[in-house]
């Protein structure tokens, strides 16, 4: 999977987070127009190549998967840092990873 750079402020508003040393090392994931289970799947595999502690930015312009990609995220045990509407109907949510993550059957 790829993973971008950050886009600039400009092509989806302003940033919504204190840019803060915890989240400079962060990679961005653009799922815009992907709809769920697309975007956990292409989440999930994203964050399976980032480090402990790193932080994913996640760009979504579904409700739904608004709401799916962090609840699945935190059920694998990562820390979801933020989810919000950015520009209308587009949500950023902000996934920091967390080292040996199990889900609720207790396998990694």
């Amino acid at each position: 999977m790829n993973l971008t750079p950050d886009p600039s402020p400009k092509e989806i508003g302003e940033p919504s987070f204190p840019l803060g040393k915890e989240l400079e090392d962060r990679s961005v994931l653009d799922l815009r127009g992907l709809k769920c289970p697309m975007t956990f799947v292409k989440t999930k595999v994203a964050l399976e190549e980032l480090s402990d502690g790193q932080t994913l930015r996640v760009l979504l312009d579904d409700r739904l998967a608004s709401v799916d990609v962090p609840g699945n995220a935190t059920r694998e045990g990562h820390e979801v840092v933020q989810t919000k509407e950015v520009s209308p109907g587009v949500w950023e949510v902000l996934i920091r990873k967390q080292g040996k993550c199990y889900n609720e059957s207790g396998r990694r």
